[in-house]
């Protein structure tokens, strides 16, 4: 299992990118390794290919912080992981299990981290993971294991998971629909009213079809 905490912000300072409405997040990483952009706020995940001398050409003039909070109590960061899964219909399921525990036993993280390096480590998958010598080889182990610390999945009085995560099936058509009228709205091409509106108005058709409420 790995984890990620949306929200770090990696500054250099360089010029903006032509087209840069349309890149992924993959772009975005590159260009930021290149030298050609100024933030790159993401996945920690992310961080080690912009950190590490061998894939990035600017790790030795790169700053990590967290995200603008604006009034968020706990920060904007949020908290994403991938998991293993094992089908129910898995014909070595024994094995499939035991695989998945020795990968992210403590034995293999450190043997990860002397054989290929800090940053190769899986991140967000045991407390022990971030030890002295990590925290301070990785320029966003802290603020990571803060955020991971300060996450709240079991709050029933907050009807997300984390800061922003809705654990039902529509929740990915939710975020692209709502994501669509946002990169239209920086843009320029509809006003951020207009956006809101007509991301409120699909949300709604969605949940309504997916019969969550009627009216």
């Amino acid at each position: 299992m790995g984890a990620s905490n949306q929200g770090l912000c990696f500054n250099r300072g360089k010029q903006r990118s032509p087209g840069e409405y349309d890149l992924g997040w993959k772009d975005n990483q590159q260009l930021f390794a290149d030298g050609k952009l100024a933030f790159f706020v993401d996945a920690s995940s992310l961080g080690g290919y912009i950190l590490d001398p061998s894939s990035s050409k600017v790790s030795e003039n790169v700053g990590v912080t967290y995200a603008p909070i604006g009034t968020t109590p706990k920060g904007a960061q949020w908290f994403w992981s991938w998991n293993f899964a094992i089908p129910h219909l898995a014909h070595n399921k024994e094995i499939a299990q035991q695989l998945a525990y020795w990968l992210t036993s403590k034995a293999f993280i450190t043997s990860v981290k002397g054989k290929y390096g800090y940053y190769a480590a899986p991140a967000g998958t045991r407390h022990s993971t971030y030890s002295d010598s990590y925290i301070n080889a990785i320029p966003y182990a802290s603020y990571e294991y803060n955020a991971l610390l300060a996450t709240e999945l079991d709050n029933i009085n907050v009807p997300t998971t984390g800061s922003q995560f809705v654990p039902i099936p529509e929740f990915t058509a939710l975020g692209y629909l709502v994501g669509v009228q946002i990169n239209l709205a920086v843009k320029q091409q509809v006003t951020i009213q207009e956006a809101l509106k007509t991301a409120q108005h699909q949300s709604e058709a969605v949940m309504r079809r997916a019969g969550y409420y009627n009216n």
